[in-house]
């Protein structure tokens, strides 16, 4: 009996489709090669392997039904254990050298163990995953539910379905792949890390034949983990986008369903992807039965980024009293990765310093480079320009500490970084999840402080607030169109259109509401800009004398922290409360203060803390991001 190689292709023939032959299987010629070994096929052609020369232009052939055949060879080029493909008339149709059916079958044994990791329990440990508490306790009870005695008597008594798939979803850098790592190495579970880019092969149909290779292999396992990294690649929505879907990725994408279906009571394989688009997978690898578990993966809390920062500062040479509480607070957003390029990166500004232990100014200059990039030095800035840097991003900063729902001001520099010429960091003092009407006017307001400031002391302004006119729109087309916070437009969500995500978001919406709706939204939108262009107008105006003054330390000192802000602003006037907004005037709110739970009271007594603050992340001001432009000059930067 001949065992056919896996992944045998016939060189040279396009038409030829790369399958997975098997002993016994008859090779059918239609208007392509398909294998088939149901009898009702009609046999147009078979395979199978020579074995010597019975005569001057004869060769004898071995099929896997263990029959013998003369064929005719003729011209054809052979050698004795190569294979033949030859037809009813048994004429030889093509011959596939032994060496090349050798180094497939040789690859194709090999495809499934290099997928396969080996991972030390001793560097892949829980303590090390510090990012969400609750994600770790769940994929510690995951782990002990499947590999331990206690965990496999509970299921069954309890007639637990198993635990088919488990999809990380977050953003780049939050620890998805790492946490796999972990449950394979403390389980001592075989880890197999699959990448989309991996399972590609030039040969059509060798990504399905891998993925059940992988999947064959391991079952064999006691306990087996399969890892996909950016399972969007290859789990995107069939037959989307322009002209129809790819079929070489929804071949694998249907392997993949046809494996995890394939599973029985009593699998010792989980199937952990990980991905940063969970919006764009197919419905059916959803569903419950293949990922049961869809886990958000956020960016670490206050709390997390500490850990975070103590885990990678151990191996590093810090100076005593180093606050790296402080350090996780000017970071809100950052993810595990972010951080520890931040603690790596004053690592290496110390070392080509020639230091020996990392301090605070290293750390910050190295936050500050992972934010907007290194420090641009050789920049020669006309004085012109300088001044107009000072006063734009003192009028930023001016207008958000004069704001009464606005986060305190961490950090002012007009010393060019990235793209940008200088910077205003508005940084909460804790983590906040939702952001109110009040704090987003309040972001309004200070994003179009640095234009106010031009036009109040230059009565010119410049190019540099691109920028922020683009954020300031956004976040008021976003008040009234998504987050009903308009009156005129009401509690509506509009362009909720079926984004086509193949195509880009908003390449493939629609609008869905009318001409004159969308005169209305105009309106209102230019309306809450005017309100918050005035309000910065008011503040300027009203603090002239203050603005001058961080302008003046400004171009002396070029940055200054969050301590010698507060003490320009001592004599800051701030802005009166704005009057109450009412969605209708008919139905005003009440006087009566919300209710307070026990644990709260416990924990502040006088809601003192109770206040709420904008935002969840830092606010940066003129970022490299969306394209600097040059004050007075022409843009700098995609996007300008």
């Amino acid at each position: 009996m001949v065992r056919l190689p896996n992944g045998l292709l016939l060189a040279g023939d396009q038409e030829i489709k790369t399958l997975s032959p098997k002993v016994g299987d008859i090779l059918v010629y239609s208007s392509g090669w398909e294998i088939a070994s149901d009898e009702s096929w009609e046999v147009k052609a078979q395979i199978g392997v020579i074995e010597q020369k019975s005569g001057p232009d004869e060769i004898l052939i071995k099929t896997p039904d263990g029959y013998s055949h003369k064929l005719v060879h003729r011209n054809a080029r052979w050698s004795l254990g190569d294979y033949a493909l030859f037809n009813e008339s048994s004429s030889i149709l093509r011959v596939i050298p032994q060496e090349a059916a050798r180094k497939s079958t040789i690859e194709d044994e090999a495809s499934a163990s290099k997928f396969r990791i080996d991972l030390d329990p001793e560097r892949f440990q829980w303590d090390y995953f510090v990012g969400s508490h609750e994600i770790l306790t769940d994929a510690k009870q995951i782990v002990e539910l499947y590999t331990t005695l206690e965990g496999r008597e509970l299921i069954s008594q309890m007639k637990v379905d198993p635990v088919h798939g488990i999809l990380f979803a977050g953003p780049p850098g939050t620890g998805k792949t790492f946490l796999a790592q972990i449950m394979a190495a403390q389980s001592g579970s075989a880890f197999y890390l699959v990448t989309t880019a991996s399972l590609g092969g030039q040969l059509v149909g060798q990504s399905e034949e891998r993925l059940e290779a992988i999947y064959e292999d391991a079952a064999k396992q006691e306990m087996s983990i399969i890892f996909v990294d950016e399972i969007d690649a290859v789990g995107r929505q069939r037959g989307a986008g322009i002209g129809g879907g790819n079929d070489e990725r929804e071949q694998t994408l249907n392997q993949l369903l046809v494996e995890m279906d394939g599973f029985d009571a009593n699998t010792n394989v989980i199937l952990i992807a990980a991905t940063n688009r969970p919006d764009v997978l197919d419905p059916a690898l959803l569903r419950p039965g293949r990922f049961d578990r869809q886990v958000p993966v956020e960016a670490p809390d206050l709390a997390g980024r500490k850990k975070i920062l103590e885990v990678h500062a151990r191996n590093k040479p810090l100076v005593d009293g180093i606050d790296l509480e402080a350090v996780a607070k000017k970071t809100p957003g950052y993810t595990g990765a972010d951080l520890a390029n931040v603690l790596n990166e004053a690592a290496l500004l110390t070392a080509r310093s020639n230091a020996h232990l990392i301090d605070d100014r290293a750390i910050d200059e190295a936050i500050d480079r992972v934010m907007a990039g290194p420090q641009k030095r050789t920049r020669l800035m006309r004085e012109h320009e300088r001044q107009v840097t000072a006063y734009h991003e003192g009028g930023h900063a001016l207008v958000a500490a004069a704001l009464r729902h606005s986060a305190p001001v961490t950090k002012i520099t007009i010393l060019p970084r990235g793209r940008a010429l200088g910077y205003t960091m508005v940084v909460p003092t804790e983590d906040r999840y939702s952001v109110t009407r009040q704090e987003l006017l309040d972001q309004l307001a200070y994003a179009l402080g640095g234009r106010v400031a031009e036009e109040i002391v230059f009565n010119d302004p410049s190019t540099g607030a691109s920028n922020d006119i683009q954020k300031a729109t956004e976040t008021a087309r976003k008040m009234v169109t998504q987050y009903g916070m308009s009156s005129e437009v009401g509690i509506v969500q509009l362009g909720t259109g079926n984004g086509e995500p193949f195509l880009g978001r908003e390449a493939g919406q629609t609008r869905d509401y009318s001409e004159g709706m969308a005169e209305v939204v105009d309106k209102e939108v230019r309306q809450l800009l005017d309100n918050a262009h005035a309000e910065a107008y008011q503040i300027l105006t009203e603090n002239r004398h203050v603005l001058d003054r961080l302008a003046k330390e400004l171009l002396d000192r070029e940055t200054l922290n969050q301590a010698e802000v507060a003490e320009i602003f001592h004599d800051l006037v701030k802005l009166p409360e704005r009057k109450q907004w009412l969605f209708d005037e008919a139905r005003p709110g009440q006087d009566l203060p919300p209710v307070r739970g026990e644990r709260d009271i416990k924990r502040d007594p006088q809601g003192e803390g109770t206040e709420p603050k904008p935002g969840d992340g830092v606010t940066v001001v003129d970022p490299p991001a969306g394209g600097t432009e040059l004050p007075g000059g022409e843009p700098q930067g995609p996007g300008a």
